[in-house]
């Protein structure tokens, strides 16, 4: 062997590869070895580095939970903000007004109010002018300007009012209740009957009128209110007879009260129309200007179906023979 060949060995050759405990080391120091430790000895000094930057953001994160947020602060300017709420309230003001003139027109409360406004003393003296019409001489409305502004009718025993027809068709309901018990054949859903018929009944009356009304081209302050209110007070003559039938129990005697309510309720009907079909307070004293013909037929036609209406609404209540 060769000098050469001892050389080369000595250049691999470590001494320090055996220790006292190691044992023999198989791997030689090479590159990769070389960064392995390079990196273990950079980490411990990563790991050592503070977390500045989120140690510094958690303060802030729990100020802003502490503050609630003033909805003022994302308006430019106070003033403009109370500028709005006073546009929006002018805007609500406004359309307010408009709903409450279109509901004047489909359900006139004023004129409502008008027409219950009645006391003690006017239902009595209406009253009787409706079942005594015979000795009655003045029928003319009180105005209180001119003839658009009639009086109250409590103040004015002439007026129509709508508390007498509501009362008596509450009335007619529950005397028909009594007078069904006295025969035997009593149920609650008759009630519910009588009430839908007689409302029936009192809408198709007041859609006629309407009708011929427009038909005939009739110029009067006669509303459908106004019919609704002469027309309710047929219930008066009927609630006589039904009063007087169950007193008596006697169908002549109910038959005889009938009657008379009928023929007492056209002529009051006739008197009382006048003034208000003619549009005019001097129809009253039978002062008519020309052309009024189509309007005395409206004002007949009226007062001559309320006996057979009555008869409807009571053929079933009648005493037995």
């Amino acid at each position: 062997m060769s000098n050469q060949g001892f050389e080369d060995y000595s250049s691999y050759y470590n001494p320090n590869q055996f220790g006292q405990n190691d044992g023999y080391q198989t791997s030689l120091n090479s590159p990769y070895d070389q960064q392995q430790q390079a990196y273990q000895a950079q980490q411990p000094q990563m790991q050592q580095q503070p977390q500045a930057p989120q140690m510094h953001q958690q303060p802030t994160m729990t100020q802003s939970y502490g503050q609630a947020p003033n909805p003022m602060n994302f308006i430019p300017n106070q003033q403009l903000g109370e500028m709005g709420l006073q546009m929006g309230q002018q805007f609500l003001n406004q359309h307010t007004d408009q709903l409450k003139a279109k509901a004047q027109q489909y359900i006139p409360t004023t004129r409502l109010r008008y027409l219950f406004a009645v006391d003690n003393a006017y239902v009595a003296s209406k009253l009787k002018s409706i079942m005594l019409p015979f000795f009655k001489t003045e029928w003319h409305t009180k105005f209180q300007n001119d003839a658009n502004n009639p009086v109250c009718p409590r103040d004015d025993e002439n007026a129509h009012d709508m508390y007498i027809p509501a009362m008596g068709f509450i009335t007619y309901i529950l005397l028909a209740g009594y007078s069904i018990g006295l025969h035997g054949d009593f149920s609650p859903e008759q009630l519910g009957e009588y009430a839908s018929g007689a409302t029936g009944w009192l809408v198709l009356e007041v859609l006629v009128t309407l009708m011929v009304i427009f038909l005939l081209q009739i110029q009067s302050d006669l509303g459908y209110l106004d019919i609704i209110a002469f027309a309710g007070y047929k219930f008066v003559p009927i609630i006589l007879a039904l009063v007087c039938g169950v007193l008596s129990n006697s169908h002549a005697v109910f038959l005889g009260a009938l009657l008379y309510g009928c023929v007492a309720l056209c002529v009051f009907l006739v008197r009382s129309l006048k003034v208000r079909v003619q549009s005019n307070a001097a129809a009253a004293h039978g002062q008519y200007a020309a052309g009024d013909t189509r309007k005395q037929y409206l004002t007949l036609g009226i007062a001559v179906i309320q006996p057979l209406l009555c008869y409807v609404l009571t053929r079933h209540l009648s005493p037995s023979e």
